[in-house]
């Protein structure tokens, strides 16, 4: 008996579900040699990784240094909640320096010894760390330089004419002498808050702690070989009075502060220092 020669043709047929039509990669896989990259191949493999590397990285760094910003503007934000907090306790007044065994407490080491402030908020992440509370991000120090002193616009801090000697000036109070004396701000003497820059970022430009902060700033006037630094993107956080952080460029600072007289000094790139 002869068999329809089409029945036989469909037979011989796979099934569509037959392991050959479900799996003909692993089949060819197996009866395939080793497969190995040329130099060539090679090579544009590596020229398109160096590609994505370059286009990606300045991305990231950026990112990482937004990020470094966000978390010195929250620190600055914790270091003026805090000396709301103690101004609260202590008649409407900031603390800059206590007077303390012949010698002086900074700021950091009131507010944290007080338990006002913690102390990972009084640096700044993007400066080398520091234990010290005398190498915390700066406030703005009432003694020293132009700055504080002489604030020239009556209509923003107040004025104060005359010599600038410390006790002298209405809006804040000293005690004491030498190296150890009491330096507190009085909140209530200044018309306009809002305006008194109390930290800003610093940076110490030379000498074994290079690259760390100082506590404090003056505009003019080096403290302990540091000054205002830019190291946000050409930029300095600034906390005020009030509560707000503000990153300030050089040109901001002498348009809102700079009246009659006075200049400002940057550290950029933690070693070379500008004048405005």
């Amino acid at each position: 008996m002869e068999t329809d020669p089409l029945s036989k043709s469909r037979n011989d047929t796979p099934s569509p579900l037959s392991a050959e039509t479900r799996y003909p990669l692993k089949r060819l896989a197996g009866n395939s040699k080793p497969i190995h990259f040329t130099l060539i191949e090679f090579l544009i493999v590596v020229s398109i990784i160096a590609v994505l590397a370059g286009l990606l990285l300045p991305a990231l760094n950026s990112a990482r240094e937004k990020g470094r910003e966000i978390s010195c503007v929250s620190n600055f934000s914790q270091c003026i909640k805090g000396q709301q907090l103690y101004a609260g306790d202590y008649s409407d007044m900031m603390v800059y320096t206590i007077a303390a065994n012949g010698g002086m407490r900074p700021w950091g080491e009131v507010l944290g010894g007080n338990k006002y402030l913690s102390r990972k908020a009084m640096y700044c992440p993007v400066v080398k760390p520091s234990t010290s509370y005398w190498q915390t991000s700066g406030m703005i120090a009432p003694s020293v330089g132009w700055f504080f002193r002489y604030w020239l616009d009556p209509y923003n801090l107040g004025f104060c004419s005359g010599t600038g000697n410390v006790e002298e000036v209405p809006w804040f109070k000293y005690e004491g002498g030498g190296s150890s004396y009491t330096v507190l701000i009085l909140l209530n003497k200044l018309p306009n808050v809002g305006a008194l820059p109390v930290y800003a970022d610093t940076m110490i430009y030379t000498g074994a702690s290079q690259g760390k902060s100082c506590y404090g700033f003056s505009g003019d006037t080096a403290m302990d070989n540091s000054y205002t630094s830019l190291h946000h993107a050409m930029k300095a956080n600034f906390a005020f009075g009030d509560g707000h952080v503000e990153p300030m460029t050089p040109a901001k600072l002498r348009k809102r502060y700079y009246k009659n007289a006075g200049i400002w000094r940057f550290v950029v790139d933690g070693t070379r220092i500008i004048t405005w």
